[in-house]
């Protein structure tokens, strides 16, 4: 069983000349420390508040705990300066109610007696609290950050945009914002909902990061919404490494019930183990399998296996450091290495050895199917036991059973579950991807300005009812620039490839200007992750005039992590110049092509959810339906950017409703001669009306569909009009 190891501090006691004194930061820090130590069970949870107690540590010695910068900074110098108390599998957590604020790009603490006219002399770096507890010899370190309580302003610089290399770092807010504290519920909201969140058991937990993540980004919004905090508040997460949003928070405080629900991402953990064993990475390889054998209770026999295999190859490795030298003086080449810690000497049970491809999919070869069947009978499973058995639903199952292609991840867990080998089972001549889907396409040769780093998804497909009939887990890749202020820009990848634009004949709500359906081909772009918020638009709005003014704070409805409305396709193009110039790189609106393409993200379907769009999906007017999915409660305005926790298939949030996105095309009343190589279309057109896609909260479905066009002059503004950025990549 992993230990767990923690420091909670809680501040009200602010000087007045300073900070503004808070009213609940100490409650949440007792609160945190009261579950650490009585329901999660921690081993040692370490207190500081305006008036705790000193601890008192082996032989007597009393550590003072009033949160000064003189306490704190001797507490985390001295308790991680010796030899490491904790070690590989464990995990060391640090709790923060307070000021937080951002100085000179890097994010500080607020201790008691700080001073924001010398706070690099008294306050307190979070990448020094990073560091320290990293010495602890944890393998996970986690820092919960509720900070920028209410002297935040949508101005302000906050902390959350420093990264934190080697660390899981859950922030109460973005930059911009507020963390807000609620009277009513005599605690900050970011505290009460993290803590609500832990509590949960059974299907719905949130007992790993990325369903915490998940969690946190729909409840505190309804909490400042429910108690009338405006602007609303937005958590953060960031992760490093990415995997580690796999990552169980608490195995110990999971039940039998909790433990049969993470499978799924337990099974998850084990295809990122085994990625990593392949990269040769095997200290992050060992962290993984500690994780999922501490969630296992100890039990799991594909972890104790690979860890041992992994320990005789580390000691193969520092065996043959000493024997690494140059075979001659004058060549200076190294002596092969012993057959212990060659690339073939991986577990040769384990299916994924060599270089995988883990985009690739897979299909039952017609031996595989009799094996299969075969397993499903000795193990008297049904098709939906092992749907419930895998953590996928019945219809992979099926698809699975039918030889159809499906992703590597799901055809792994089944293989898993039946006990087969996947090389015995699998259709070595299956097509590695499938028509129209975003793994088929290219990213050719490219040269990208930015360094670009993977991050991780969950998308969601929905029948014609709404109902969820598959949910994946995908990759991408996406690169991000710091515009100023602490405010930045997430672009993604998106590949080249080949799509159908506009509508099939058959499709419900089909309109004349979505024909003719024709075949498009583009190159690889970046697009924006989501719409222009609020902030971003501010800090670009500021920078000096290219053609024409721009107003800094134009939207209707107020929220620096909104997006950005009532702003003309002038204003937008104003922008994009602003940017370019300040940024160096080309940054502009999507052709109409792009849009589309980005949008669809492989599908055919009118949504690229699927055959519908249902009100958990995304924001627009669910007083009306689209074919037989249900109704909902018209929310009447823009939310968050990100708010709904599933993107399509390319890593894009927000495509559908919210608001309409600005694209360069002039209008056309049809298809015909249009572009086919994603080119903007700015011919044959005599007048100043632009093209928007995507819908918004004020449209009904019909108008929020993937292949949806609507005309609508350049000038204009209004509250339902937005825009995303594209930024130009360049063939090698």
């Amino acid at each position: 069983m992993s230990k767990n190891w923690a420091i909670a501090i809680g501040i009200n006691n602010y000087n007045e000349n300073n900070f503004a004194p808070l009213n609940y930061a100490k409650r949440d820090a007792e609160c945190v420390r009261d579950f650490f130590l009585h329901e999660a069970k921690f081993d040692e949870v370490c207190f500081f508040s305006d008036d705790s107690p000193d601890l008192v540590r082996p032989k007597g010695k009393k550590i003072p705990t009033q949160p000064t910068y003189g306490n704190l900074i001797s507490f985390l110098h001295d308790r991680f300066e010796n030899k490491p108390f904790l070690s590989a599998g464990d995990n060391c957590w640090f709790f923060f109610a307070g000021h937080g604020q951002q100085y000179a790009n890097r994010d500080y603490l607020m201790p008691q007696d700080a001073n924001p006219r010398a706070l690099e002399r008294t306050a307190i770096p979070v990448s020094y609290v990073r560091e320290r507890l990293s010495r602890s010899g944890a393998d996970n370190v986690i820092l919960i950050l509720d900070a920028c309580r209410s002297e935040g302003s949508r101005g302000a610089a906050g902390i959350g945009n420093e990264s934190q290399q080697g660390a899981i770092i859950i922030s109460s807010c973005s930059p911009t914002q507020k963390s807000w504290e609620i009277e009513e519920l005599q605690q900050g909201a970011f505290t009460y909902a993290l803590l609500e969140a832990l509590r949960i058991s059974g299907e719905r937990n949130c007992a790993t990061v990325d369903r915490l993540d998940q969690y946190l980004r729909r409840r505190l919004p309804e909490l400042c919404q429910k108690y009338r905090k405006y602007p609303e508040q937005n958590p953060r997460i960031a992760v490093d490494p990415i995997e580690k949003r796999y990552f169980i928070l608490m195995p110990q405080y999971a039940t039998k019930d909790d433990r049969n629900a993470l499978r799924n991402d337990i099974n998850a953990l084990k295809l990122n183990a085994y990625r990593a064993q392949c990269d040769r990475n095997f200290d992050l390889a060992q962290q993984f399998w500690l994780q999922i054998n501490a969630a296992a209770q100890g039990r799991d026999t594909d972890a104790i296996k690979e860890l041992q295999n992994i320990a005789q190859i580390k000691s193969a490795q520092t065996v043959s450091s000493t024997l690494l030298q140059p075979s001659s003086p004058g060549l200076g080449s190294r002596a092969s290495l012993p057959v212990e810690v060659q690339p073939s000497n991986l577990n040769p049970s384990s299916p994924f050895q060599g270089k995988i491809n883990f985009s690739r999919r897979l299909r039952l070869s017609t031996t595989g199917v009799e094996l299969a069947k075969s397993a499903l009978k000795q193990k008297r499973l049904s098709q939906k036991a092992l749907a419930q058995n895998c953590g996928l639903t019945q219809s992979a199952i099926s698809r699975f059973m039918k030889q159809e292609l499906i992703d590597y991840k799901s055809f792994d867990m089944i293989c898993e579950a039946l006990n087969l080998k996947l090389e015995d089972i699998a259709d070595n001549s299956a097509a590695l991807s499938i028509s129209h889907s975003p793994n088929n396409q290219s990213y050719e040769t490219i040269t990208i300005p930015f360094d670009t780093r993977i991050f991780e998804f969950d998308t969601v497909r929905v029948n014609e009812r709404g109902q969820e009939v598959e949910r994946r887990c995908q990759t991408a890749k996406y690169c991000t620039e710091n515009i100023g202020n602490g405010i930045v820009l997430e672009m993604v990848l998106i590949p080249g490839g080949t799509f159908l634009m506009g509508s099939l004949e058959t499709e419900y709500g089909r309109l004349k200007n979505e024909a003719p359906q024709h075949s498009v081909t583009l190159k690889p772009f970046l697009i924006g992750k989501y719409p222009i918020t609020q902030a971003q638009w501010e800090v670009v709005a500021s920078l000096p005039k290219v053609h024409r003014e721009l107003e800094l704070n134009p939207s209707h409805f107020q929220g620096a992590n909104r997006p950005v409305e009532q702003v003309s396709w002038n204003d937008a193009v104003e922008f994009c110049d602003r940017l370019s110039k300040k940024t160096g790189h080309e940054y502009r609106l999507p052709t109409e092509a792009e849009w589309e393409y980005a949008c669809r993200a492989g599908s055919t379907t009118p949504f690229h959810f699927g055959e519908t769009i249902t009100p958990q999906l995304a924001n627009y007017d669910c007083k009306y339906s689209y074919r037989s999915a249900p109704k909902g409660t018209f929310r009447k305005q823009t939310t968050s950017v990100g708010y709904f926790p599933f993107s399509n298939a390319f890593g894009l949030f927000d495509m559908h409703g919210l608001v309409w996105e600005w694209c360069l095309d002039y209008w056309h009343e049809s298809y015909d001669n249009a572009p086919t190589d994603g080119s903007a279309w700015l011919t044959n057109s005599n007048n100043n009306s632009r093209v928007l896609r995507g819908g918004s909260w004020y449209n009904d479905p019909l108008s929020c569909r993937s292949a949806y066009r609507y005309s609508w002059e350049g000038n204009d503004k209004v509250n339902r009009v937005g825009f995303r950025i594209v930024c130009n990549v360049v063939n090698s």
